[in-house]
């Protein structure tokens, strides 16, 4: 996104400017980032437990929206019990150097 304009100091500028080319870049862009954080996690699942099933740690409602996949995983991670999900998104999140 940086390479196409995008940074915090400019995001403003940045959205003000969309037109139809850059929106669908930017869906693209999207769709990628979470496909590639999906994969990444429910491997980070899978090598916690290796009789991870994704059925069992996730809605039915989440497992059809990635936005919604996130969210859920992400407070999932939050709590003092966390799923097999949550644990692996706590990875994550300190693999991205997030927490």
């Amino acid at each position: 996104m940086i390479e196409n304009g995008w940074s915090e100091d400019t995001i403003e500028k940045f959205i003000s400017s969309w037109n139809k080319d850059k929106l669908s870049w930017y869906n693209n862009v999207r769709k990628i980032v979470q496909e590639e954080f999906i994969d990444e996690l429910l491997s980070i699942a899978e090598d916690i437990d290796s009789k991870f099933n994704i059925r069992e740690n996730i809605s039915e409602y989440s497992g059809e929206n990635k936005a919604e996949f996130f969210a859920e995983i992400f407070a999932n991670s939050q709590c003092s019990s966390p799923n097999t999900l949550g644990k692996a998104m706590k990875l994550w999140l300190m693999k991205k150097g997030l927490i």
